[in-house]
């Protein structure tokens, strides 16, 4: 009764997107379908998947012929056509014109309800073509995200890959949500979901998109006032988008939504805004940059546009959602080229490093051959000097020995001999050991050395004065053993030619 006796105050709307901006209270809306012979029954579909609820009255000669409810308060499976946006069956007159009256009940969200009168046939071409446009979208996504996922594998930096796919992931959900897939496919029986989707994950992407901006400028610039900024509202953007999530949040509320919108628009035009500077900023010495200012630019541009098209300053047929959504996809595609772009960067400089470390590797492996080959050469020459001659006395003073059976001087020297050949030995055994090759070890074996020499000599009284080492120092075999046989050297001639009673022996370290 109501809709008849208000019929009368509306006028036809001219144009077919009704926008009525942000609606405080409920918004009566009226229309007239002209008679139709030839499709008298046909399918009229509210062009808008968030419609909080919705009583249609179809009026034909003064009185109501049929009411509907719809809206996205109500399970999705409660729907007379199961489609993303709101379809109802209307049966159209052949002789009168058939009014369509509509109270929306909608509440906190901007009013966009385009309003499409379809035949059988032209409503399965638009579910088809929409369920197409949604499904290349989804599988460009889809493609993106493995592929940030092989970047995340084969790649160092981590973080970028993971707020990339993160991006990707919140865009994906965006349009789902924003098309009415979502509430048909993800969440059909949370309608407080289907509502709080859309306002939540659009601060999400774009807290996304700064932290996938700045992780991949953070090569260039770390510490700039722009980036200070932008890490700080993206913090700001993380936080806020939690709110519409909230049990305790009335989204219906107008107050409440109308501030978390305004509030994340004011910061995200600012962030828009800084991060262009920042991005000119940086590409004057880094091209690799422009990648990501080109996307901001996009995406603005998209954006400007949907604004102008909501506020009735241009006319074009494309919707909302499919102009921000193709803004998104470039924007996609310039972000995935300067991702590839850093990736390559990396790939090399890593297989650079790679043949880095094989040369220095190689070189190192020539080094310790030749210092191999040299103290084989070394060893090799002291057991043919020392351990050879040696040999070669004892055989021949041996044979003189075999002749001579009473002579005890020379009995004396073949024992003298063999017991020098036998600590000449130990000395090349003991500079081979790797535990001995520090100055420590150098030191207690020259200790026990000299008390050997000293003990059973005509010095009878000795001093060694050694330091204490508290440091680890490693001394090579060649300098180790030469230390030693010139100490041993100079310690045996004191004991033969000084014919002194005192003997000290006192060893320092300069200079580490």
């Amino acid at each position: 009764t109501k809709a008849l006796e208000l019929r009368h105050q509306f006028v036809t709307f001219p144009h077919p997107d009704i926008n009525q901006g942000i609606a405080k209270d409920n918004i009566w809306t009226r229309f007239v379908l002209a008679p139709s012979t030839q499709h008298p029954k046909m399918f009229l579909s509210f062009e808008n998947p968030k419609l909080n609820k919705v009583n249609v009255y179809i009026v034909q000669q003064q009185r109501v012929i049929d009411s509907f409810v719809i809206g996205d308060h109500f399970m999705f499976h409660e729907r007379l056509v199961h489609h993303n946006y709101f379809t109802i069956p209307i049966q159209l007159s052949t002789q009168y014109p058939t009014e369509v009256l509509a109270r929306m009940e909608q509440k906190g969200n901007t009013l966009q309800v385009p309003v499409i009168l379809y035949s059988n046939k032209g409503l399965l071409q638009q579910i088809e073509k929409s369920y197409l446009y949604i499904g290349i979208t989804t599988g460009v996504l889809g493609i993106m995200c493995l592929l940030s996922i092989f970047f995340f594998i084969t790649s160092g930096y981590k973080s970028l890959y993971i707020f990339y796919a993160g991006h990707i992931f919140t865009i994906l959900l965006w349009i789902w949500s924003t098309e009415g897939l979502g509430f048909q496919y993800f969440w059909p029986n949370s309608t407080s979901l289907a509502t709080r989707m859309g306002p939540g994950v659009a601060v999400l992407n774009s807290a996304f998109f700064i932290s996938v901006m700045l992780t991949f400028c953070k090569p260039y610039d770390n510490k700039s006032i722009f980036r200070r900024y932008l890490q700080t509202i993206t913090i700001f953007f993380f936080i806020w988008a939690i709110f519409p999530f909230l049990s305790i949040i009335d989204i219906d509320n107008h107050k409440l939504t109308r501030t978390f919108l305004t509030t994340f628009f004011i910061c995200n035009f600012l962030s828009v805004l800084v991060s262009i500077v920042y991005l000119l900023q940086l590409s004057r010495k880094h091209k690799i940059v422009l990648f990501y200012f080109y996307a901001v630019v996009v995406t603005l541009i998209s954006s400007g546009i949907s604004v102008a098209k909501n506020l009735g300053w241009i006319i074009i047929e494309q919707s909302t959602s499919s102009i921000v959504s193709t803004g998104i996809l470039v924007e996609l595609l310039l972000m995935t080229a300067a991702i590839s772009r850093q990736f390559n960067i990396y790939k090399n400089e890593r297989e650079q490093l790679l043949l880095d470390n094989l040369a220095k590797e190689k070189a190192l492996n020539q080094s310790i051959l030749a210092t191999q080959a040299a103290e084989r050469k070394r060893i090799s020459r002291e057991l043919h000097d020392d351990i050879g001659a040696g040999l070669t006395q004892i055989s021949l003073m041996s044979e003189s020995a075999m002749q001579q059976h009473h002579n005890q001087q020379l009995n004396q020297e073949i024992a003298f001999t063999a017991r020098s050949l036998v600590a000449s030995m130990g000395e090349i055994v003991w500079s081979m050991y790797p535990e001995n090759n520090t100055l420590e070890q150098l030191i207690i074996y020259l200790r026990e050395q000299l008390h050997k020499m000293l003990e059973y000599s005509s010095i009878t009284n000795y001093n060694l004065q050694l330091p204490d080492l508290n440091d680890t120092i490693v001394v090579s075999n060649e300098t180790r053993r030469t230390v030693l046989l010139v100490t041993k050297e100079i310690v045996n001639n004191a004991i033969k030619y000084s014919k002194a009673s005192n003997l000290t022996v006192n060893v320092q370290l300069h200079a580490n």
